[in-house]
């Protein structure tokens, strides 16, 4: 529902570690699914959605132009496991 949907990113926009787990729960395992499929490893995919959520909560100032915050998870996964794939593949010697 839009009105909740709007009412979840007020609360996270405010720091409210409530709505945090809330998006977790409701977010984390097709998060990790997606890592996994990008990446090799169990573990990196781990770190990837690990760091998609430090992300958010660093950035939830920015939460207000959000307009579906499971797309704008999906797409800072997607650009985490991007920088780990080619931070990694810059040390492949």
């Amino acid at each position: 529902m839009p009105t909740e949907e709007n009412d979840l990113r007020t609360r996270l926009a405010a720091g409210e570690s409530a709505a945090f787990a809330e998006v977790y729960a409701r977010t984390a395992k097709r998060l990790f699914a997606t890592a996994k499929g990008l990446v090799d490893r169990r573990e990196e995919a781990e770190d990837i959605v690990q760091e998609t959520f430090v992300l958010l909560a660093r950035h939830r100032d920015k939460l207000v132009g959000v307009h579906d915050l499971d797309r704008y998870l999906f797409m800072m996964l997607r650009h985490a496991a991007f920088r780990r794939t080619k931070g990694a593949a810059r040390y492949v010697a």
